[in-house]
């Protein structure tokens, strides 16, 4: 959760300090608790507001890309499941790229 808008992410990834994306979603605007959304309350790609395709764009091809997505284990017990659910959520957003 950058809270960064596309040209933010490209300036980081121009200046080499963007390493890795990691890719999830998350509702709009700022949690009270950052770091609890970040542990527990993370969405799949493409279920809450964050502009994952563009800043999928702004991040370039030379960066590692990573799925995510802590807190879904209540949500999908199988763990297969998950993985599935997962796989699922992130091609339909790297499709739309």
């Amino acid at each position: 959760r950058l809270g960064e808008d596309p040209a933010a992410i490209a300036e980081l990834r121009d200046a080499g300090v963007l390493a890795w994306f990691q890719l999830c979603d998350a509702p709009a605007g700022r949690p009270v608790d950052l770091v609890a959304e970040a542990r527990g309350a993370r969405l799949l790609p493409g279920e809450g507001a964050l502009p994952l395709v563009e800043q999928l764009r702004a991040v370039g091809s030379d960066v590692a890309v990573a799925v995510e997505v802590q807190g879904i284990e209540s949500r999908f017990a199988d763990p297969v499941e998950r993985a599935r659910s997962l796989r699922e959520a992130s091609e339909t957003v790297l499709r739309a790229l």
